[in-house]
């Protein structure tokens, strides 16, 4: 099959891509860079170990300690979906419940299908780089793709394929894949992200699976190939780096693209691309203190090694050819001196204070310039109080406040993607697993509906904050806001209309308990009391007012005449009122 296409807008969209790529080159210098400190892996060490022997190289962990601490802070809880009233129109809200909770177990299929766990990457991109990209890919789409190539070659693998993306598709409608941003060249105008152009690295063998013929690769399948993508609002465009014709090349049809790219810390402001985005290590790598610290370490261990581990004397002897013989016989050793001579240890200072002064300099730097040990866990001391610990836990979160905001708004905006991909597509998509699934149909969906997504830290002093500032501000004498709105952005409950249900239901079924022990307690109480004169002694089962009253049951109310049970009403064998 021939795939007739503009070749025009092709060699323009290969054009831009490529000039999207040299203008973000500083950028991947600078992500590099902040890989290599997360990873702890030192830019110069080769410059000390090449300059002379029996070096003892260290590296500092601090930089990694504080990404991770700061990335296992915004990654602890799972992300918290809602459909915020004050940002959507009033037909949002009889759907509003049904949307959060199909959004977060469509979060929760796709992070299942892929084994990852999907927030600890975006908020990991989001610490490291800066920024967070989010493909967002509709399982139904792969599904028809396989489905395609099957009517032109079959085999085993493809077979296979199919029957997994088909029990895929029915539990995940949707798959969310975080790139790395240093593959990724977004073009942005007014209106946010206009284009973004993808070079990944990738195995001939893994372009044949997803291609097929089309590629036309003839190489061995472990062979290293560059895969190229372009989207824009209209066009698609897939090919091989280097190559004149493309493997995809396709209008899209879709009123957004399918890439979510959300910048952190940072500014469009400035001019350059790699300013756009300030990294949680931004300034510790400027300020070279990371690569000062591991310099301080190494000359530390190995004048430690050199000096420190091997003891060393000074000897006065007075012949030069003179050797001291050391009488190990005795413990300890014993040395026979004549007068006049002398064997002493000899006075040295292995670590010079002006080192011990810088490494103190650049550790508190990376301290100021990142988050404090304190936030992450560190203690404090002994004499803290608990009211210390938690003001230090709280006030030393703020340098998280950007990226955990950012974070959450990447995720809002991939589930957005697939809420206006489900609208678009009108057919109902469900997500879980048997027995525990979400439906949404297209109807449910409100044009233009806005999902907000929260990372929250969830430590035991913010949930009791939370809890005590929630019951202020709903104080029944004075409440400053809803019960529904303290539930929502105060204690982060997702689905407040849900939680209000299962409070009632609980309520309720407090209030029946207690009242089947208020009946149960008067039986007992009835059947301890002694029996009066001439009224017979209560058996079991007999009404309370019969036990009250003797035999005698209820008397009428005036004006009425007293019933008697159909037994007893004619005698046996007619019916009651005749």
């Amino acid at each position: 099959m021939v795939m007739i296409y503009d070749s025009e807008k092709f060699k323009e969209a290969q054009d831009h891509g490529e000039d999207l790529k040299a203008l973000h080159s500083q950028r991947n210098d600078m992500d590099d860079a902040m890989e290599n400190m997360y990873l702890v892996k030192w830019d110069n060490e080769d410059k000390y170990t090449t300059a002379q022997e029996s070096v003892a190289v260290t590296r500092s962990p601090s930089a990694h300690n504080k990404c991770e601490g700061a990335i296992r802070l915004l990654s602890t809880t799972a992300p918290k979906f809602s459909v915020p009233r004050e940002k959507n129109k009033k037909d949002v809200d009889p759907t509003s419940s049904k949307i959060e909770q199909w959004c977060t177990r469509v979060w929760e299929c796709a992070s299942r299908v892929t084994s990852e766990k999907l927030e600890r990457s975006v908020a990991q991109s989001q610490i490291l780089f800066g920024e967070s990209v989010i493909a967002v890919d509709r399982t139904s789409d792969i599904l028809d793709q396989l489905l395609a190539r099957r009517s032109q070659v079959g085999d085993d693998w493809l077979e296979a394929a199919i029957v997994r993306a088909e029990r895929i598709s029915k539990q995940a409608p949707f798959l969310f894949t975080v790139w790395d941003p240093r593959t990724c060249f977004p073009d942005f105008d007014k209106f946010g992200l206009r284009a973004m152009y993808r070079e990944v690295e990738t195995t001939a063998g893994a372009a044949l699976d997803e291609f097929g013929h089309l590629a036309g690769i003839v190489e061995d399948r472990n062979t290293t190939i560059t895969i190229c993508s372009y989207w824009d609002y209209v066009w698609r465009y897939t090919w091989l780096l280097g190559s004149a014709y493309p493997l995809i090349a396709e209008k899209h049809g879709l009123p957004f693209i399918p890439v979510v790219c959300q910048l952190g810390e940072g500014s469009r402001l400035f001019a350059d691309p790699e300013n756009w985005r300030l990294p949680f290590l931004y300034s510790v790598w400027r300020s070279n203190q990371w690569s000062n610290e591991n310099l301080y370490l190494t000359v530390m261990a190995t004048a430690t090694a050199a000096f420190g581990s091997n003891p060393m004397f000074t000897a006065v002897v007075q012949n030069e050819d003179r050797s001291l013989i050391v009488d190990h016989s005795v413990p300890g050793g014993r040395i026979t001196l004549l007068p006049g001579e002398s064997y002493t240890p000899t006075p040295k200072m292995v670590i010079d204070p002006s080192i011990m002064t810088g490494l103190e300099r650049a550790r508190q730097d990376i301290e100021e310039s990142t988050i404090y040990g304190q936030t992450l866990g560190e203690p404090i001391g002994p004499q803290a109080t608990y009211s210390m610990t938690a003001l230090l836990h709280q006030a030393g979160r703020l340098p998280l406040s950007m990226p955990q905001e950012m974070a959450g708004r990447a995720i809002a905006g991939a589930l957005k993607i697939a809420l206006e991909w489900t609208k678009k597509s009108g057919k109902k998509l469900t997500a879980g697993t048997p027995g525990y699934t979400y439906d949404l149909q297209p109807s449910d969906i409100p044009d233009g509906v806005e999902i907000d997504c929260k990372l929250d830290v969830a430590l035991p002093q913010d949930r009791l904050g939370n809890v005590n500032v929630a019951r202020m501000a709903t104080d029944p004498n004075n409440p400053l806001t809803s019960v529904a709105w303290a539930q929502t952005n105060v204690l982060g409950i997702e689905q407040p209309d849900e939680m209000t249900k299962e409070i009632m239901a609980e309520r309720a079924t407090q209030i029946m308990f207690m009242q089947y022990l208020q009946q149960m307690q008067q039986q007992q109480q009835m059947q301890q009391m002694p029996p009066q004169q001439g009224q017979p002694t209560p058996g079991p089962g007999m009404p309370p007012e019969m036990m009250a009253g003797g035999m005698q049951g209820p008397q009428p109310a005036p004006g009425q005449q007293q019933q008697l049970p159909p037994e007893m009403a004619g005698g046996p064998g007619v019916p009651y009122g005749e």
